[in-house]
Formats: structure tokens, sequence, C-alpha cells
């Protein structure tokens, strides 16, 4: 495997189960960051949360916004990804920074990056081998935020529920880049990455999974005669 996996943090808390969320709209990119940061901890009692989870429009400079989070939240593991819009309660903003800041003395997170892979499949398969073997825990859940435009994000999941072995639930998002289909962004740690998958196992705390949708067909079904992975040539 041509796969190289990122870093792994691992991080035991001591304090009952906080959540703080806050959105920025903020047009300078670390003052953005360091804002929800900095809000979210004063919701949580804290400002060392262990697991923060950041969504951001592309029209900012990621890195600055990472380093601000950084500077508010010092020593918190940080994930996420770039997106097509934002949501906070019942509100999708654009052009905005929204994070959500969790601390909790039972909750363990074992988190790692994987990029450059032969396949979608064999990132998935890797960062999840990886999560495993470094995991304090025994892994009850697990995060995945990937690349949105490059990535075939079901080979992703089969990759990963290899190692798993399907007992494991997963959730998470494909990485978006407010519809202009050029390139996304994956946050892990103290990184921004491109073209790769963020993937971080919790143990600890107690959850639970929802899913719906709101799409409504507007044509006629339709059937594609030649595709590559997720890209369609023809119909």
């Amino acid at each position: 495997m041509n796969t190289r996996i990122r870093h792994i943090w691992i991080q035991n808390i001591h304090m009952a189960i906080r959540v703080g969320v806050h959105v920025s709209t903020n047009s300078d990119s670390y003052q953005a960051g360091y804002e929800v940061g900095v809000k979210g901890c004063e919701q949580i009692g804290t400002n060392k949360p262990n697991l923060v989870l950041l969504f951001a429009s592309t029209y900012f400079d990621q890195k600055k916004i990472l380093a601000g989070v950084q500077e508010a939240c010092k020593g918190a593991l940080i994930i996420g990804c770039s997106s097509h819009g934002e949501i906070l309660q019942d509100t999708v903003r654009t052009k905005s920074v929204v994070a959500m800041l969790i601390a909790s003395d039972t909750l363990i997170s074992t988190a790692g990056a994987a990029i450059d892979g032969d396949s979608s499949g064999a990132l998935g398969t890797q960062l999840a081998n990886y999560i495993q073997t470094n995991a304090k825990a025994a892994i009850e859940t697990c995060l995945l935020f990937q690349d949105g435009l490059r990535l075939n994000g079901s080979a992703v999941l089969q990759g990963m529920q290899q190692v798993f072995k399907g007992s494991i639930p997963i959730y998470g998002a494909a990485a978006g880049d407010d519809f202009a289909f050029h390139a996304t962004y994956q946050y892990a740690g103290n990184q921004v990455l491109q073209s790769g998958i963020v993937g971080c196992g919790l143990s600890g705390i107690a959850h639970g999974i929802g899913a719906e949708h709101g799409w409504k067909p507007i044509g006629l079904p339709v059937h594609v005669t030649r595709a590559t992975g997720a890209i369609v040539h023809e119909i």
C-alpha cells in the first residue's frame, strides 16, 4: 500500500460531559477560528476541551482558522472538514465557521488521518487499522470526515468495516467547498489536508445516530452507462 498515516492523538479527560457550540461570520480567518474556540470554551466552563469538531467555508484561509481554534483550545484534538454550508440549530449559513467543543471525564478519543492511498478502500482500511491498533479502550463508534470530490465514500466505509467487522457504527460527512468543486479540506490536529480522510474512534460515552434527508425527485430515473467510482461519465 502507498498510504501515509498522519498522527494519532489519544486523550483522557477529567470532568463531567459538557458541550459548547458557536458559529462565527468574522471575515478574518484567524479571528473566526479563535472566536468559535473562545465562545465554545465559555459554554463548557474550561479552555481545555478534549475534542473539537470544526466545519468551515472555503472562503477562509483554512490554516489560519485552525491556528485560531488551536490558540483558544490549547491541547484539544481538532477534527473536521470544509463544507458547502455551516449548520447551527435551525440555520444554514455560508462564509462562516462553526465548532462543537466536548469535554468529558469518560471520553477517550483516538484519531488519525490517511492520505495518498492506492484507492479509497485502502485509505479506509489503513485508517481503521491505525485507530484500532492505537486505541486505549474498545472503540464504540467512529467519526469520519473525508474528501468529497476525489474519494468514493462507499469504498472508504467498506474498507473501514473490513477492519471493524461491521460491529462499530461510523458516521460523519464528506467535505465540501461551497459548490466550487475544486478542492476540499480535512482537519486533523494541527494539519489541513487535501484528498484524505480523518477518523476518530470514540469510547466511554453514550451515543445515538439518526439519519434523514429532504431530497425530492425532480425528473425521471436514468441509467448510468459509464462511471469510474463516484464520477459519472455517461448517462
